[in-house]
């Protein structure tokens, strides 16, 4: 069974995420490249607690519906900031 995106070649958005017995390179759906999944770069944002910011992490197979295509890899949207990341904290008074 291949794990199949299915990419917009207009928008390069993966528009859906399927498996199929055929192999992705000999499936065509007009105006959709068909990419195996498993074989597939993907970069995915990380929440990394020590720079309370996401970096990105390579790895392959695990891209999804949302991500975008550019230069052969599945990239995910980097997502916003979560609401209990820790902020910086301001002490003293500013005078304006």
């Amino acid at each position: 069974m291949t794990k199949l995106a299915i990419i917009n070649n207009i928008t390069n958005i993966c528009e859906n995420v399927s498996s199929d017995t055929i192999p992705a390179n000999e499936i065509n759906i007009q105006g959709y490249t068909v990419l195996d999944l498993e074989q597939t770069p993907v970069i995915n944002w990380i929440w990394n607690k020590k720079l309370n910011d996401y970096e990105q992490l390579e790895s392959i197979g695990n891209g999804g519906i949302g991500f975008i295509y550019t230069n052969g890899k599945l990239v995910q949207v980097k997502p916003a900031i979560p609401v209990n990341s820790e902020q910086p904290t301001t002490t003293g008074i500013e005078e304006i």
